[in-house]
């Protein structure tokens, strides 16, 4: 409904679609109820086992002891300037950069280059070299 359209508006045929539409969509939920509150049932009953199993697992993990593999330990931690990590590069077994470094090394193609700083001549602004 456009409040600038010039056709004239049937309220009353509204109204009367919008309650069929609402009673419709009743009668729809009625009808899906009736026909899979089964669903509804297995859902409750498939929650209760699946909260059963979670208390069962956590008890489980709560009693099983951790064991470190290859006897990597991190303590003691020492006292180091950043305090989060730095130290344990010392360990071999913790060395990420086994070949090298990461960052690729690349020849400075400026190295060879060297500045002319004495007596250079120079052109104005807006003259140019002409033969």
């Amino acid at each position: 409904m456009d409040p600038r359209s010039n056709k004239p508006h049937d309220f009353v045929a509204n109204y009367k679609n919008l309650t069929e539409e609402v009673e419709k969509v009743r009668h729809l939920r009625m009808k899906w109820y009736q026909k899979y509150e089964w669903l509804l049932d297995e859902k409750l009953k498939l929650k209760k086992e699946i909260e059963k199993l979670c208390e069962e697992k956590q008890i489980i993990i709560a009693t099983e002891p951790f064991v470190s593999e290859e006897g990597k330990t991190c303590l003691p931690v020492p006292i180091t300037t950043n305090s989060e990590y730095g130290w344990l590069v010392i360990k071999p077994k913790f060395q990420l950069e086994k070949y090298g470094t990461y960052i690729s090394q690349y020849p400075d193609p400026l190295k060879d280059v060297t500045p002319l700083t004495k007596n250079m001549p120079t052109v104005g602004a807006g003259i140019g070299y002409f033969w």
